[in-house]
């Protein structure tokens, strides 16, 4: 099974299970001691921006992505549970994840992108 196929499989639940229903409900506590603050640079004009994550602790492990466009609009996302196996390994699987949804949505004949 591929790494797409592993994404893809979560779909159903992706899509009925973690839905972001109230944003204004979504904020985070500013009394938090030690926070890094992460700031996103959009893509160079004409491009799209592949931003992919994998959390893991323990046996259990996550990974997400988001392209954006120039702009900063959300074209496509993914998220879902993955094994928890080497980091490196893990993470070329979610870039070659984010690489076969860009290139199924045709994108890639259009617009260049970065992950």
């Amino acid at each position: 099974m591929s790494c797409i196929d592993d994404i893809l499989s979560f779909q159903t639940e992706i899509t009925y299970g973690s839905r972001w229903f109230c944003p204004v409900k979504c904020k985070h506590s500013r009394n938090k001691v030690n926070e890094a603050v992460i700031h996103w640079a959009p893509p160079p004009i004409g491009w799209a921006k592949f931003n992919v994550t994998v959390v893991a602790k323990e046996d259990k492990a996550g990974c997400g992505g988001v392209l954006r466009d120039e702009e900063g609009v959300a074209r496509s996302l993914f998220s879902g549970p993955i094994d928890a196996v080497a980091s490196e390994t893990t993470e070329v699987c979610v870039i070659k994840t984010a690489l076969e949804m860009y290139i199924g949505m045709g994108w890639h004949v259009k617009v260049p992108f970065i992950i």
